[in-house]
């Protein structure tokens, strides 16, 4: 009954909000193992240990306290909280996230937004961090500068080096020293897996030999606006001055998806009025006399978004993406995660359907702590997005693009070896980039050497 708890309790929750799904109650009974709460409907739940334990005190953004022992540890009678409901039908301690979040999908036929978040409540935050929120990519910039680089003669076969490197530092000459995650070293490695894993070294390497000035130009044809982007190493690592809002990575990825053609992102398809009869489309515009409407802009040569693709679905069978494989059982991803200073939290994922990217931080640039990274909260918002949106997986072949070879190499130098080598792999390449042969004085059947995929 309402009028057995004290007024101001009543009133509390009354002008208490409900944030996102974080409902305000009011704690009228602590037990051993067990509260109970006053919700806003005056309905009294009990919420059990279970559901309570996990509130350990936060330390630092690396650190929590000990988890508590009993609910009047952490709780007192008239402490206002927040609760949430899980799968329908339990109760749990809940609490408005600090951090905010973004999401969007768009189709990588024409560029139609499919879905938009902009963060966690637009009553608590107006400021939507899907198409406003200019922050730094970290590694899922990679695969447009390394697209340039593929562009430029780079194969998935190129040999990189992934050892230390020391740069030169400004004007107190100081060393700069870029690391990979995790700090650790695996020596000649090909491009192919240098990328698929998102190893930093290999990537300034790429960097330095296509040329900072070179990958500025040839990422601007995926629609971003590079004037405030860095000249410098930088790029590399999708930090310094780089600066995307979600929205236009996730148009970026769905070039990738769709081979290379150029798409601009739109949120509105159509307008009608009950006032005529004339409901204009707005996106994409068609001919109004016999003729094609206009073919899309190919920005990248779709023999490179091929193999680009190639490499980005080995990221997710094999790579840092590999938790969207285990969950969703699917042949047909693609994608790639990212983190920058601790700060911004990146996943985008695509196949022929959708390309969508999920990003997570805080609104300050304040840091996530160091057990935060792109393949935690980010992948696994656009697991639970995949579940409900991505049309069932299909059997159907891969059209590969004329011009596409694949020959077995050897993944230790990625030179060409014989169709009997029992250690080599195969590989994709333009065709005027394919290695030289084995042997060219070997008149053996140089057709065997190349794998049959048409």
């Amino acid at each position: 009954n309402k009028t057995s708890y004290p007024p101001y309790w009543l009133k509390t929750l009354k002008d208490t909000p409900i944030i996102g799904d974080q409902h305000p109650a009011i704690v009228t009974d602590i037990g051993d193992r067990e509260i109970t709460v006053l919700t806003q409907s005056g309905e009294a739940i009990s919420i059990n240990w279970e559901q309570l334990r996990w509130a350990r005190p936060y330390l630092n953004v690396n650190q929590r306290g000990p988890q508590p022992k009993s609910p009047s540890s952490f709780l007192s009678l008239g402490d206002l909280i927040r609760i949430e409901l899980r799968d329908g039908t339990t109760w749990r301690l809940g609490q408005v996230p600090s951090i905010q979040g973004a999401f969007v999908a768009v189709d990588p036929v024409d560029g139609g937004i499919k879905a938009l978040v902009g963060g966690y409540d637009f009553n608590l935050n107006q400021f939507n961090h899907a198409t406003q929120a200019k922050r730094q990519p970290g590694s899922n910039f990679k695969p447009f500068f390394y697209a340039g680089a593929m562009e430029g003669g780079v194969t998935a076969a190129s040999i990189y080096n992934d050892a230390p490197v020391v740069l030169p530092g400004g004007e107190l000459e100081e060393q700069y020293r870029p690391k990979n995650s995790g700090s650790q070293f695996r020596g000649n490695i090909r491009m192919r897996e240098a990328l698929y894993r998102s190893i930093n070294l290999v990537s300034l390497r790429v960097l330095l030999d296509y040329g900072p000035d070179n990958a500025i130009d040839y990422v601007k044809r995926f629609g971003f606006n590079t004037d405030g982007f860095p000249r410098n190493v930088q790029l590399a690592f999708g930090g310094g001055t780089i600066a995307l809002t979600p929205l236009e990575v996730a148009a970026g990825y769905a070039m990738f998806a769709n081979g290379g053609k150029k798409v601009s992102s739109y949120l509105i398809a159509s307008i009608s009025s009950i006032n005529t009869d004339d409901h204009p489309a707005l996106n994409p515009q068609t001919c109004t006399t016999d003729c094609a409407p206009d073919a899309p802009e190919q920005v990248m040569d779709p023999r490179i978004a091929f193999i680009m693709n190639s490499i980005l679905k080995d990221t997710i069978q094999k790579g840092t993406g590999r938790k969207a494989f285990k969950a969703l059982d699917r042949e047909d991803l693609m994608g790639k995660t990212g983190t920058t200073n601790d700060a911004d939290l990146w996943f985008s994922g695509y196949n022929a359907d959708i390309a969508a990217t999920a990003w997570a931080g805080f609104s300050s640039n304040a840091p996530v702590g160091n057990r935060e990274w792109g393949s935690t909260t980010p992948i696994e918002t656009w697991i639970e997005f995949a579940k409900e949106a991505l049309p069932a997986a299909t059997t159907d072949a891969i059209t590969v693009p004329d011009g596409i070879v694949s020959i077995k190499i050897d993944p230790e130098t990625g030179k060409r070896v014989g169709p009997a080598d029992p250690n080599g792999i195969f590989e994709y390449f333009r065709v005027e980039f394919a290695p030289e042969p084995v042997d060219s004085a070997d008149s053996t059947d140089q057709a065997t050497q190349y794998q049959d995929i048409f």
